[in-house]
């Protein structure tokens, strides 16, 4: 086994992290339609404006959370 080896692996292995790359975003991207109706649904039942905010708030901050560590994740990966 030379460095040929090597090399062909490091190309599978890019092909593999950017399909894994794709679905990361895909997830996220999921995850905080779902996260903004869960706000939306959380807010509704709340009993006063600045509540309903804060619930709103907390949901987005949440998912915009998942969001970046999954793309830094992502990111992680592909330059692996």
């Amino acid at each position: 086994h030379g460095q040929g080896d090597r090399r062909e692996k490091k190309k599978e292995e890019t092909i593999t992290h950017n399909a894994q790359l794709h679905a990361t975003i895909s997830v996220a991207a999921v995850a905080f339609a779902v996260a903004a109706i869960t706000a939306a649904m959380a807010a509704s039942s709340a009993p006063s404006k600045d509540e309903r905010m804060a619930k709103i708030d907390m949901a987005m901050a949440s998912a915009a959370t998942l969001v970046a560590t999954q793309s830094v994740e992502a990111a992680e990966a592909t330059r692996a």
